[in-house]
């Protein structure tokens, strides 16, 4: 079995992660993924977060599939989220199987800055999901040019962010085209990131 570890803040979860999770169950199944919302991301320090009850409501709104578990592990451990602490408890669960990192290009060209980054790749393998050209892969591959376990993940994907989501309701715009309807749906009627930038 394949098992994806998928890790962010989701504040909110849009349309691109809801890709990049697609195309990894498509690409290599037979797969599981787990989405694990942070409780405090290292490099997002100043972004306002919206509560932890909220943010898994919303990720259990829109993914109820078996191959899909909401993993709240980092959320429940408290504090900065250190994702090599998350991959050590992954692969005590999963020992036979194997792990697949999955990180965006803006993640990738700031491994250096990872707490024990260079343990990772013990333990998982990297799977990148960029925007062509963007240079995540070949920061990654700098870092470790003689290892196979870097690769990129087959998906097309765009500069929408969650920042631009928060921006857009805060400003009275619609989110529709961007968000999976539960996430909008849930957004207006909890009045979420109104006073957020």
């Amino acid at each position: 079995m394949n098992i994806g570890i998928f890790g962010g803040t989701f504040n909110p979860l849009h349309n691109v992660h809801c890709h990049i999770i697609e195309k990894f169950i498509e690409q290599y199944a037979p797969a599981i993924v787990h989405i694990i919302p942070c409780s405090l991301s290292p490099f997002k320090s100043k972004e306002l977060l919206i509560d932890d009850k909220n943010r898994l409501e919303m990720l259990t709104l829109v993914f109820r599939s078996p191959d899909i578990v909401i993993d709240d592990r980092e959320i429940r451990r408290g504090g900065v989220s250190y994702t090599i602490e998350t991959i050590r408890e992954l692969k005590d669960i999963y020992t036979d199987d194997t792990l697949y990192l999955i990180i965006g290009g803006d993640q990738a060209k700031r491994f250096s800055e990872w707490k024990d980054y260079t343990q990772i790749l013990n333990y998982a393998e990297i799977l990148i999901a960029e925007r062509y050209g963007f240079g995540g892969f070949e920061t990654i591959k700098q870092l470790f040019p003689e290892s196979n376990s870097i690769k990129s993940l087959s998906v097309e994907v765009s500069d929408l962010s969650s920042s631009m989501i928060r921006s857009r309701v805060q400003h009275n715009e619609t989110i529709d085209a961007f968000v999976p309807k539960q996430i909008a749906d849930y957004i207006q009627e909890h009045s979420l990131y109104k006073l957020y930038t």
